[in-house]
């Protein structure tokens, strides 16, 4: 009979959903493009631009550690770290979206992305490993502070439609990793003692002429000016606009008292009602289906999972073309910045693919092939480690069948 009652109680549920999703479709037919202010397309093609200049600033920063760690005259172990004190900065930026309800978004972005594209500027001209460290933690900030700031800003301009705005934007940020080691290239020098070291022992005991020495700040400098230019032109666009017409969420919205925000706060409050009546039903759903000790036990096991996944990623991404040059290969900066390029290209593309493959395929169905697929990625550049051809290939499959797309 309990089985029976919850059979019955899940029916209705899908019942009402229908009728919610219905209503949100006719009231969505309903509503024309005239109640979109012009302001939220200029604020969204910032959005995108920026995001892509965040993705070149990404996409430059693993290539260039070895020429980094020359210019500063240390280890690479020291200089690696770097990118960890990144990623510190990142998390602690992302913790400040809490604080959004306090401050002004649109002004705290301005001021934040500012000082990221200073920072990166600045990177050739850091004078000791310290200061270096300090502008990788400003960049890491602005960047952690830029992430939850576009997401929930493209979120509140595109309700109706936040998925593919969302998934545009995660493009855009992929083809700035593509743009990114293709712009830093021509001014990479690399690691240069193994070539010496491997002509030494073909030749036998000789004296070797020390080449002309190269000035790998000078040379950095014109990639860093360029990401810097590029994360920062946004921020004056923003704050100009800030002066123009300054940003309203839907909240400061419905304060206004003109007939066509009264229009828009009577979508905002039905739009607001089915999305209360949709949680209580999703909820409901959850609580028939698991307990709340299973519930806690799928969130922190799918945190943990996220957290693993990430770490590969993101170790991949920012030590992948280091690791290249000290390897059995001994590949040159350059082609490592071009196998990085030529995966970013892959993932990119993957990202396309996966929106079309998440229409007919469940995510449990693409998690668990992306996670298989990984698994033979990795084995490729395992196992193939001293072939150059099958790490192209080994990268390629991590691209486009499946980092990032898991998200």
């Amino acid at each position: 009979m309990d089985i029976l009652d919850n059979d019955i109680e899940v029916d209705n549920n899908n019942e009402a959903m229908e009728a919610i999703n219905g209503d949100k479709r006719h009231r969505r037919s309903k509503r024309s493009a005239e109640y979109r202010s012009w302001d939220l397309y200029v604020y969204t093609i910032a959005m995108f631009v920026n995001h892509f200049a965040y993705g070149v600033n990404y996409g430059i920063s693993g290539p260039t550690l070895v020429d980094l760690r020359y210019m500063l005259n240390t280890t690479m172990n020291l200089i690696s770290i770097s990118l960890v004190i990144n990623n510190i900065g990142y998390l602690s930026g992302a913790l400040f979206g809490l604080l959004y309800k306090y401050i002004n978004r649109q002004l705290t972005v301005v001021v934040i992305m500012a000082a990221m594209a200073a920072s990166v500027a600045l990177i050739p001209y850091c004078p000791n490993l310290w200061i270096l460290y300090l502008f990788q933690y400003a960049n890491g900030l602005g960047a952690g502070i830029w992430d939850t700031a576009n997401n929930v800003w493209l979120i509140e301009m595109w309700p109706q439609n936040s998925s593919p705005v969302l998934q545009f934007s995660q493009f855009m940020y992929g083809l700035g990793s593509v743009f990114g080691p293709i712009i830093v290239k021509p001014y990479l020098t690399g690691e240069t003692n193994h070539t010496l070291a491997i002509e030494l022992s073909d030749f036998g005991d000789m004296t070797s002429t020390p080449s002309a020495p190269v000035d790998r700040r000078a040379l950095l400098r014109t990639p860093y000016l360029i990401s810097g230019i590029l994360q920062g032109f946004i921020p004056i666009v923003f704050l100009i606009m800030y002066f123009v017409k300054q940003y309203k969420s839907p909240d400061q919205r419905l304060k206004r008292k003109d007939s066509s925000e009264s229009l828009l706060s009577d979508d905002l409050d039905d739009r607001d009602d089915g999305a209360v009546r949709s949680s209580q039903i999703e909820d409901n759903c959850l609580e028939s289906t698991y307990s709340p000790r299973k519930r806690l036990a799928l969130i922190a096991l799918f945190s943990l999972f996220i957290a693993i996944y990430a770490s590969l990623e993101i170790a991949h991404f920012s030590y992948s073309s280091t690791y290249y040059q000290y390897m059995e290969l001994k590949i040159s900066a350059k082609t490592a910045a071009e196998i990085l390029s030529v995966m970013s290209t892959s993932y990119t593309v993957g990202r396309c693919l996966s929106a079309f493959i998440a229409i007919k395929v469940g995510p449990q169905v693409m998690i668990i092939y992306h996670l298989l697929i990984i698994i033979a990625g990795m084995a490729v550049l395992y196992y193939g480690s001293h072939i150059l051809a099958l790490i192209w290939i080994g990268n390629i499959i991590l691209g486009i069948l499946s980092l990032k797309i898991i998200f």
